[in-house]
């Protein structure tokens, strides 16, 4: 680029987070001088919000928020910009129909900042709890939550092998939604039209921003409509070969080494 980018799009989870998925410390001084710079810095993820405003708190920083991989998008006041759900009645029929394929497989369900599962001790629930820096409500009746608002969000959490033949068993049934394996443990279904790549227009229009202006950085297949958003995209050092390949760029440091931070030094002259 030959100048500053105008707003940031960045993943989390093995983008801007250590592999602890915690910000890397020292990481913050760059992000605060580059918003300091008049530059956004999105966070863009199928994380809930309240799994993303504690890393604003922690980075002392501000920006809208791209969430549910593009469900639900908020301004910097937590204003929705964009929302699309499904219905609680399609919820359910989904969840029984997972459950159908495979008996017992721990789901979670996800509206704007209520994040539901059932009364459960899981390991994966507990490990994604410690990740987000939030705990889920724990209720097998997920009505009162989603009856009036629907829901942005299914996650199902189980083995890789799990979540591959849930895969191949769903997928061709549900042409409807967006469904998306975020990681070898989670399989995540959300309404078609939500992606990370229209949530980036969706993001631009709204501030007048071009995508020449825009940087975005991802490392996995759910980030690839992100960087083809952008003419000046960044895959990470320890991205998926098929994103580096996508990719403009590619940063010269891993999400542990601080490779989103090291690169915007570079492109703000910090």
């Amino acid at each position: 680029m030959s100048h500053p980018p105008k707003i940031i799009f960045t993943d989390m989870d093995g983008t801007l987070l250590g592999a602890n998925h915690h910000p890397i410390p020292g990481d913050e001084k760059i992000l605060q001088q580059v918003e300091a710079a008049g530059a956004k810095i999105c966070f863009t993820s199928g994380r809930f919000p309240k799994g993303l405003i504690p890393f604003h708190e922690m980075l002392k920083i501000h920006g809208p928020i791209i969430s549910y991989s593009g469900a639900l998008i908020l301004d910097e006041k937590g204003e929705a910009l964009f929302s699309t759900t499904f219905s609680l009645e399609a919820a359910k029929e989904l969840l029984a129909e997972i459950e159908t394929f495979k008996p017992g497989i721990f789901r979670g369900t996800y509206g704007f900042n209520n994040w539901v599962v059932p009364i459960s001790d899981n390991p994966f629930l507990q490990e994604e709890e410690t990740y987000v820096l939030a705990k889920a409500i724990r209720d097998i009746n997920i009505d009162p939550y989603f009856e009036k608002t629907g829901l942005h969000k299914v996650l199902v959490m189980g083995e890789p092998e799990e979540i591959v033949a849930l895969e191949k068993e769903i997928v061709p049934r549900h042409h409807e939604l967006n469904i998306i394996r975020s990681s070898p443990i989670f399989l995540e279904f959300m309404k078609r039209e939500a992606n990370k790549g229209s949530a980036v227009e969706k993001v631009l229009e709204h501030y007048g921003i071009d995508k020449e202006d825009a940087v975005a950085f991802g490392d996995a297949p759910n980030d690839l409509d992100m960087l083809n958003a952008v003419l000046h995209s960044y895959a990470m050092k320890n991205a998926f070969p098929e994103i580096k390949k996508a990719a403009a760029h590619e940063t010269q440091y891993t999400n542990e080494e601080s490779g989103v931070a090291r690169e915007l030094a570079r492109l703000f002259s910090l």
